[in-house]
């Protein structure tokens, strides 16, 4: 797979990921039923609720995969959001 080209206003992004109390915190029940009604409705085995910070794909929620994360080499696809315009 050909990784998406990382977007100019990512610095921006990874400051508000770094501003929201939440990387490397511990499970939630709340995004824990997320991942179970969508891997339920939809049949699908693998289901995650991920955060990208600069070395990283962290995931707060998980359904099906035994891995917490997995390197900054392995993390953007072409369907990872940006924060939008402010």
């Amino acid at each position: 797979m050909i990784p998406a080209p990382i977007p100019t206003d990512d610095e921006r992004r990874l400051l508000a990921l770094r501003e929201m109390p939440i990387l490397d915190t511990p499970p939630e029940e709340r995004f824990d039923r997320v991942v179970r009604f969508a891997a339920d409705e939809f049949d699908m085995p693998i289901v995650l609720v991920s955060l990208i910070d600069a070395n990283r794909q962290w995931f707060k929620a998980r359904v099906g995969a035994w891995t917490s994360a997995r390197p900054a080499a392995s993390r953007r696809s072409a369907a990872t959001p940006s924060p939008g315009p402010r």
